[in-house]
């Protein structure tokens, strides 16, 4: 499919990253004309995406899972580590978490900091091919991830909070 041009959200520190993916979503699937269940965000840790499912608006019923418990059925806006979203595709996909310091982390266990950098860039790329018709892309406006620096804008839309 070809969807719309992808979505850039810098937050600042006086919003919730809640309110502007429910706002986001909630807008997406009703352009789309879909039901929550074609939503999904993903996180770069699994604590993100509790935190998550305890702040969005519970008219989404949002759930988040793992990889072992992922139930694509489910009848709401499922939330996942971008590990986990390897190989499924969703028409509205929210990546988040793009802030300094969560994506990139930096490198453990002996690493290449390099390497690791390089290894995380591309998880980044493949949670963003996740989308079929839309994407968010979310960081902190004051402490964006180096991912995010890197993006064209000439290529996105910039949501305005």
């Amino acid at each position: 499919f070809h969807g719309e041009v992808p979505t850039l959200a810098l937050i600042s520190s006086d919003i919730p990253e809640s309110e502007i993916l429910e706002n986001w979503i909630r807008s997406a699937l009703l352009q789309e004309r879909l039901p929550a269940t074609c939503a999904a965000i993903l996180c770069p840790t699994k604590a993100h995406c509790s935190k998550l499912e305890k702040a969005i608006d519970s008219t989404l019923r949002p759930k988040a899972f793992t990889s072992g418990n992922l139930d694509l059925s489910h009848p709401g806006v499922k939330i996942m580590t971008m590990h986990s979203a390897k190989g499924l595709q969703f028409p509205i996909v929210a990546v988040t978490g793009l802030d300094q310091g969560w994506m990139p982390r930096h490198a453990s266990g002996g690493m290449d900091e390099a390497e690791s950098v390089q290894k995380q860039r591309r998880l980044f790329f493949v949670a963003c091919s996740r989308a079929m018709r839309r994407l968010l892309v979310c960081g902190r406006e004051d402490r964006p991830s180096e991912f995010l620096k890197d993006l064209d804008r000439d290529h996105w839309e910039i949501y305005e909070n």
